[in-house]
């Protein structure tokens, strides 16, 4: 398994974990938002959603063919970064939740170093970013 395998393999564990936590304890990630109570719903359906991509990253990993979606994943990482400042800049999403999101951008940082390592050490294919 190459080490951008590696990094995503431990990312579907962080989306495994999360998801699996929003959809038991929607509650606790409510209070650490600052969101109303009454929409446990919502949070319940994007854990199960965020579950099920934990899942496609985990089975992603084993496969170096899907090299160029890890690639996407760093961007889109950061993207989602990006655009949940802004949503926090605005009001509408709590500043205390980009804490949370600061993770998204450190494992993406960590895949990108790995995907380049991957291509310094002739690991990456022609897939390799």
């Amino acid at each position: 398994m190459s080490l951008a395998a590696k990094t995503i393999y431990a990312w579907s564990f962080y989306c495994l974990l999360g998801g699996l936590s929003m959809l038991c304890f929607p509650s606790v990630f409510l209070s650490i938002g600052g969101y109303p109570e009454g929409v446990e719903g919502l949070y319940q359906t994007t854990g199960i959603m965020l579950t099920v991509i934990g899942v496609y990253y985990f089975m992603m990993c084993r496969i170096e063919a899907t090299r160029p979606l890890w690639v996407a994943s760093v961007y889109l990482r950061f993207a989602a970064f990006a655009i949940m400042c802004v949503l926090a800049y605005v009001g509408t999403t709590p500043i205390a939740v980009l804490p949370i999101v600061a993770l998204d951008v450190l494992s993406a940082l960590v895949t990108a170093w790995a995907l380049r390592a991957d291509r310094l050490k002739g690991q990456g294919g022609i897939h390799a970013a």
